[in-house]
């Protein structure tokens, strides 16, 4: 179900339809060449093509509706892919945090503080305690390739469904950074309270951050 906050915004569609189509994932443009797409994104009539594109077929509703109400802070949906893969791991800590923290065998352990980072699975192991069922996690700690397939999966699947709670549109912007084959299938973990949490966490760190180069700059 869609959630409109008291706090809602009118939100400016325009620029996130114009960083969809910039970060859509090549393989959504099947019936292109992949030189014709690069060069089509470069252009204002190119990424109009592209745009009807993406809405006859993955996001509909991104390209259909004029204008939606939103959280005044959800500027993340205009962060770049690299910036949605790190804020994604984020999520699979905390999503998985129970299965991670009964995770107990020196190997897998290394693995999954090498994969997720330091940091992450300390995030992981100071999250309230959660459901330990997630299928296919004991597989996946295997190897390091396949763990980190799992979290990415777990990540995106967290970010999907809360996106989907703001509006349609949003959750189809998520997806079309991803190669349709992608997707995750799998449900979320998170409650949307625990998400919104974790981006304002992230949000003032980067404020505080922010504040302390311009302190550094200041001398």
């Amino acid at each position: 179900m869609t959630e409109t906050p008291a706090s809602a915004v009118t939100f400016d569609c325009a620029t996130l339809r114009a960083v969809a189509v910039q970060q859509a994932n090549p393989a959504w443009f099947v019936s292109l060449p992949a030189p014709l797409v690069q060069r089509a994104r470069a252009s204002a009539l190119g990424s109009r093509m592209l745009a009807w594109v993406l809405a006859e077929g993955i996001a509909p509703a991104l390209f259909a509706e004029p204008a939606w109400k939103m959280p005044a802070n959800a500027d993340w949906l205009f962060w770049p892919k690299s910036a949605l893969d790190e804020v994604a791991l984020d999520f699979a800590a905390l999503a998985l945090s129970a299965p991670i923290r009964a995770t107990v065998k020196r190997d897998a352990v290394l693995r999954l503080k090498r994969v997720l980072s330091e940091p992450r699975y300390a995030l992981a192991l100071n999250e309230p305690t959660a459901s330990l069922d997630a299928r296919g996690f004991s597989t996946a700690l295997a190897a390091d390739e396949s763990l980190a397939q799992y979290l990415a999966t777990q990540g995106y699947a967290e970010l999907i469904g809360y996106a989907a709670t703001l509006h349609p549109a949003c959750a189809e912007r998520i997806r079309l950074s991803l190669p349709p084959g992608e997707i995750p299938v799998r449900s979320r973990r998170l409650d949307s309270a625990r998400v919104t949490a974790h981006f304002e966490q992230l949000r003032a760190a980067n404020e505080a951050a922010k504040a302390a180069q311009g302190q550094v700059a200041n001398g």
